[in-house]
């Protein structure tokens, strides 16, 4: 297996961990009583967004070496959705 393609698998990993942790931090309750306070989930979101981008620039490398398709176009399918919540909650907050 080439290596593009399992970076690509874990940055889209670490990508979703990331994405889960800053949606339990902003769910966690009053913000008073957050451990994870803005600066904190600032963070996470700024470092998942990072992750992702990452994770897509990639995937689409393998995607063109054309070194373990199929397995890249798997990775492609976890890294969409998770690039499409990032892309949600940035154009969300643009326009709020």
């Amino acid at each position: 297996m080439k290596v593009l393609p399992v970076l690509a698998l874990l940055l889209t990993i670490a990508a979703w961990v990331l994405t889960v942790t800053t949606g339990q931090a902003l769910l966690s309750g009053p913000f008073e009583g957050r451990t994870c306070q803005t600066e904190c989930v600032k963070s996470l979101f700024f470092s998942g967004v990072g992750v992702t981008i990452g994770a897509l620039a990639f995937t689409l490398l393998a995607l063109m070496r054309s070194t373990a398709r199929a397995f890249s176009y798997a990775i492609l399918a976890l890294a969409a959705p998770v690039a499409a919540v990032y892309t949600t909650i940035t154009v969300a907050g643009l326009l709020s």
